[in-house]
Parts: structure tokens; sequence; C-alpha cells
């Protein structure tokens, strides 16, 4: 999957997208059941715009959004929840076994074969591994 599919991806769910310069990467919001998305390509690579805008449209999937201002608000919870659902669609644990088998192991190699940052892969991977859906141990990965 590509930023163009992750923008068709949110079209479909009628979740509105725009450019923006700013200061952040991309941010999600939450207009009382109506979801909109920035993203500053300036700032980004051409990988981190797909997990960028995986990540914000898993916000708007999930409901995980967060009051910044809140003290009682846990900002990683909502983080997380969006990750996981960025990475489940991304690159499916199914997926990651069969690239896995077919020998790709290095970070940089799956890095280039799902087409997101090898930060990205390092956390699916320690996130498929915490729930049980790699075979393979964390060893194998140097995590």
């Amino acid at each position: 999957m590509d930023y163009d599919d992750g923008i068709a991806f949110a079209t479909e769910r009628n979740i509105f997208v725009s450019e923006y310069k700013s200061t952040l990467k991309a941010f999600s919001v939450d207009m009382g059941g109506y979801y909109a998305i920035a993203i500053n390509h300036d700032s980004l690579l051409p990988q981190e715009d797909v997990v960028a805008i995986f990540h914000e449209i898993g916000h708007c999937e999930t409901g995980s959004f967060y009051n910044p201002y809140s003290p009682f608000e846990v900002r990683k919870k909502h983080e997380n929840r969006a990750d996981e659902w960025a990475a489940n669609k991304l690159i499916p644990p199914d997926e990651l076994e069969r690239a896995i088998s077919d020998g790709y192991m290095e970070m940089w190699e799956l890095s280039d074969k799902f087409g997101v940052t090898e930060a990205f892969i390092r956390n699916a991977i320690q996130l498929y591994l915490s729930k049980g859906l790699l075979k393979l141990k964390k060893e194998a990965f140097g995590l």
C-alpha cells in the first residue's frame, strides 16, 4: 500500500485529508463523528507519508483521540491503538510471516518490501510478537 491508497481509503470512509504547513508532521481530529486529517508533506519522506496517513486513519477508525489539555488522558494508549490499526492494515501478520519465510530478515529489506519506515516495521514486529502472532522469536530480529 502507498500514500494514494491511504487517501483512497480515507475518502471511502468520508475522512477529509488536507495538506498543511506546520511544525507537526500530521494530526487527526474528531469533529463529532466527522474526521479530518492534516499532513505536512514537507516534513515527511515518502515512506513516512504512508505511515503517517495510515496512523492518522487509525485514530479515526478506532476513535482513539485524546485531549492534549487534559491531565487525565493517556496519550500513549491512543497512539498505540492507531499504530496497531495501521500495522494491521499495512503489514498484516500473515504477509509479514510470508515475507520472512521468503528470506526478508533485515529491517531495511522488510521496510522496502512493505514501503514503510524501518521504525514502523520494528514496532509492528514487536507488536505481533507480543500478541503471539509471529512464529519466530524476537532474537531472530535482534530485538
